[in-house]
């Protein structure tokens, strides 16, 4: 019925880096809740910042959020007592503050932001690279190709950059790891047994460990390098990591991909 639900006693309550979509209402409080809702996106419910109808009305703090398309309301604007480079139907004073179109992907089944969203790059300027989004992706990433990276509104950031496992590892096996990227685009995958997190300004982050890195190859985008695992008994539970690396044109537009977990069986 509700993805978060605050109800009956004061509590504060934190939405971080989460999609919520197709409930009946997304984000469901009393008037005793404070609730933030930051990174994330809270769209197509048939409510979206909801108050339960009991003691009043929670205080909703947003950012870098996105609300919107939500059936009823996307937010009761007297509930929001704070909010900063968010996308809401609904016009709320604050920083940065959009009522627009965010331009999904292709909703209600894909709510990434489409390469023409007026949300990316759009969110808090200042925030430093932070972890990883959903998908794997460095948290900030220069998501119009301007060659300033600045955090996207909700919950995922765009990457021009995609990579994925084509053909399931086994011993004896060959599998590939495609890099997809725009077409003109060049690559290079590498793969390593330790992770990183390394901010390198507009590319995002390298999320392998360097002195382990071993590079697979280079090619144009979209492109594979392949895995070919001996049939050694000793290979299998063998953890390692991938990540692509492409670019346009140096410094920019240039991206380092989401990060692969992958694990021989």
């Amino acid at each position: 019925v509700a993805l978060l639900q605050a109800v009956g006693s004061p509590v504060t309550a934190n939405l971080y880096g989460s999609l919520v979509r197709a409930c009946d209402a997304g984000v469901l409080a009393d008037g005793q809740a404070s609730i933030l809702v930051s990174g994330s996106t809270v769209a197509d419910n048939t409510r979206g910042l909801a108050a339960s109808g009991f003691a009043g009305c929670p205080k909703f703090v947003l950012k870098n959020a996105i609300v919107w398309g939500n059936q009823t309301l996307d937010v009761d604007p007297s509930c929001v007592v704070s909010s900063q480079y968010s996308d809401v139907g609904v016009s709320l004073p604050g920083a940065g503050n959009q009522s627009v179109d965010p331009l999904f992907v292709a909703a209600p089944s894909d709510y990434h932001l489409a390469s023409n969203s007026p949300l990316l790059d759009l969110g808090e300027p200042d925030l430093a690279p932070y972890g990883l989004d959903r998908d794997g992706d460095p948290r900030i990433v220069d998501g119009d190709g301007d060659g300033v990276a600045r955090v996207d509104m909700g919950y995922d950031e765009r990457n021009p950059a995609r990579l994925g496992l084509h053909g399931a590892l086994g011993l004896g096996s060959s599998s590939a790891l495609v890099t997809d990227a725009p077409a003109g685009f060049a690559f290079c995958t590498g793969v390593a047994t330790f992770v990183g997190d390394w901010p390198l300004g507009s590319w995002g982050s390298l999320l392998l460990d360097p002195p382990s890195i071993v590079l697979l190859g280079c090619g144009a985008a979209p492109g594979s390098k392949w895995i070919h695992v001996p049939n050694d008994p000793l290979l299998s539970g063998l953890e390692f990591h991938a990540q692509s690396f492409a670019w346009q044109a140096l410094p920019f537009p240039a991206s380092f991909s989401n990060r692969l977990h992958l694990v021989i069986p």
